[in-house]
């Protein structure tokens, strides 16, 4: 990350060093947390962001990006396109009560296993999967 921020202070550096004047504001905000929820850099960040600017102030959000590469006889710097993102998922499966000498048919290991191979299967119908009437 840290050298991420270098690179995005130095493009804007050299931007400033041969006159570029934007037409909107520019601002370079940097989170510390992204691959941990994110809910005290990016988080926070946001809702300052949004305080100062209102809700429709931001024009464009660049995260990150792919490096560098050579284009029509020139460097250029690739905005990434693609993320991966993150989801924190709550499962709770309740089934009825028994005892391990007279197992269910399906146990509940069974049955987050299927749900969690059905999400896989069929991602875009991911809340219409139910192995049980007790999920």
């Amino acid at each position: 990350m840290t050298h991420q921020v270098h690179t995005h202070r130095s493009a804007v550096e050299a931007l400033i060093e041969i006159g570029f004047k934007p037409t909107r504001s520019v601002v370079l905000a940097f989170g510390f947390d992204e691959e941990a929820t994110g809910l005290q850099g990016a988080g926070k960040l946001s809702l300052h962001l949004e305080k100062i600017y209102g809700p429709n102030g931001i024009s464009m959000i660049v995260d990150e990006g792919s490096g560098f590469g050579e284009q029509f006889g020139t460097i250029f710097a690739t905005p990434a396109i693609g993320e991966k993102g993150y989801l924190d998922v709550l499962v709770e499966v309740k089934t009825p009560g028994g005892h391990s000498s007279v197992p269910p048919a399906h146990t509940v290991c069974w049955s987050i296993w299927t749900e969690r191979f059905e999400l896989t299967i069929y991602p875009g119908d991911w809340h219409t999967f139910s192995t049980s009437d007790a999920l």
